[in-house]
């Protein structure tokens, strides 16, 4: 048989048409497991899926820890905004455990801890300016620095040490009240909420 006949013939052979899908076939079932898995289209879904589902937990974690450090931060403001609310008024509270009425930095911070209360708010990261609170017509700035931690894996190696530092502060002029502060005046009571009184 001359050259151009083989050639002719191979073309028109039904496997030479099919480009080797016999050949492909035979290959995929005496290959390994793992070959035949990206063989049938069943097995390419599953390594596209195995590829991006750790993506996708990934971008969920996210929303997750996103969502933790908005409603932290919005709520040490809330927190910080009623304390310079409070610090503008010149009053105190009282200690909830002797009785005595507290100095107004002490007072301003008792307010910060009890808003915030579902945040672990260390209260030597609380600071005032004028440290005292000031004077009528002086204006006070409060300030309260905090660590959100995050738990999500994955976002912890993201930050140093796992958490991350930020700061929120409120600044508000004092009122008209009497230079000696709390001492003269009548101290806010721990149960004042449940009286209609001051929110503090």
């Amino acid at each position: 048989m001359t050259l151009p006949a083989a050639l002719s013939k191979r073309r028109a052979s039904p496997s030479a048409q099919t480009g080797g899908g016999a050949g492909r076939a035979d290959r995929c079932a005496r290959d390994s497991w793992l070959w035949r898995l990206g063989c049938s289209r069943a097995g390419q879904g599953l390594i596209e899926f195995t590829f991006v589902i750790p993506i996708v937990i990934f971008l969920v974690f996210g929303v997750f820890e996103m969502g933790r450090h908005y409603y932290t931060r919005l709520t040490l403001q809330h927190a910080v905004a009623e304390a310079a609310r409070f610090a503008v008024t010149g009053g105190v509270l009282r200690d909830s455990i002797s009785g005595e009425p507290m100095t107004r930095a002490e007072s301003i911070s008792e307010v910060i801890r009890r808003r915030a209360t579902t945040l672990d708010v260390d209260v030597d990261r609380i600071t005032l300016d004028p440290p005292d609170g000031g004077g009528p017509g002086d204006i006070v700035r409060v300030t309260a620095d905090f660590t959100f931690t995050f738990v999500a894996p994955g976002y912890r190696r993201l930050f140093p040490k796992g958490a991350l530092d930020f700061s929120v502060s409120t600044a508000m002029k004092n009122e008209p009240f009497w230079p000696s502060g709390g001492k003269d005046a009548e101290p806010a009571r721990a149960d004042d909420d449940d009286r209609g009184g001051p929110p503090f």
